[in-house]
């Protein structure tokens, strides 16, 4: 792995720039989420970090390696989460080092397990662009590309976070279409448009780094008594249906509290906890 040349990613200064088998490394350890031991690293992945490149990614602070007897135990920091956010989106372009199969294994593996953990389907994840982007969509009879059709508000009535046949758009449009009214479109989109910007506004300030975690029990509370229930759940159902948000199920069921489940969302007919935005 150490004699690939390394490739400039993501506009990376040179002293910043990692080989492909080193990203693998990262991906790698990404995916596991905890310390991996190099005997690990090789019998199921057929990847090592030693030498040169265990030296280059200590000394960048992207992976910690610690003696476990005649090897090493490597475990990802939160600067190497902070790297593996930005090469999973940079463009292929200009890239001469391949990410290794044993990375891409472990990134599958690590995907099936997060399906089945959420109950999310690999249609709620990999979701096309916004038509306004340039990129096709493929409405399902629900008008949601692909994805399993949230779940109606409990509760509410004709007022402006009620969720309509075009619930998944954003502004005076789809709240038009379930009013039947412009006006009352343009007041439901104007509500819309700022439970979106306060929730968005509060994840940043709970969020430890960009695509962490976030509790819906702590967000509610620093909303605004002002906001309806029935308008943050309706803006949750359509951020989690847009790109870069994700609203979960906690996987930890017995660490649920009552503000947990009093906080929740339900989508897809399942109570979901967590919110996660990406940077």
């Amino acid at each position: 792995m150490s004699g690939e040349k390394p490739v400039e990613r993501d506009g990376g200064r040179p002293a910043d720039r990692l080989t492909g088998g080193q990203v693998g490394i990262l991906l790698t350890l990404m995916a596991e989420d905890r310390p991996v031991p190099n005997s690990e690293l090789a019998a199921r992945f057929r990847l090592s970090l030693d030498g040169a490149d265990r030296r280059r990614l200590n000394s960048l602070g992207l992976v910690t390696s610690r003696r476990a007897g005649r090897s090493y135990v490597h475990e990802l920091t939160d600067a190497g989460w902070a790297r593996c956010r930005r090469e999973i989106a940079a463009p292929p372009a200009g890239r001469s080092g391949s990410i290794p199969p044993g990375a891409v294994h472990a990134l599958l593996a690590a995907l099936a397990d997060h399906l089945d953990r959420t109950g999310l389907t690999l249609a709620d994840v990999f979701r096309p662009r916004p038509a306004s982007e340039g990129a096709p969509t493929r409405p399902d009879p629900a008008g949601r590309p692909g994805a399993t059709p949230a779940v109606g508000m409990a509760g509410s009535g004709a007022g402006a976070g009620e969720a309509g046949p075009g619930a998944g758009e954003v502004g005076p449009g789809a709240a038009e279409a379930g009013s039947g009214t412009a006006e009352a479109g343009s007041e439901a989109g104007e509500v819309g448009d700022e439970v979106d910007r306060r929730i968005r506004t509060v994840y940043g300030t709970l969020a430890r780094w960009p695509g962490d975690w976030v509790r819906l029990a702590d967000l509610r509370p620093r909303l605004g008594a002002d906001l309806a229930r029935a308008d943050v759940d309706a803006a949750l159902r359509r951020m989690n249906r847009g790109p870069g948000v994700t609203v979960a199920p906690n996987e930890d069921q017995k660490a649920l509290t009552g503000a947990d489940q009093r906080d929740a969302v339900e989508i897809g007919g399942q109570a979901k906890h967590l919110i996660m935005v990406e940077g």
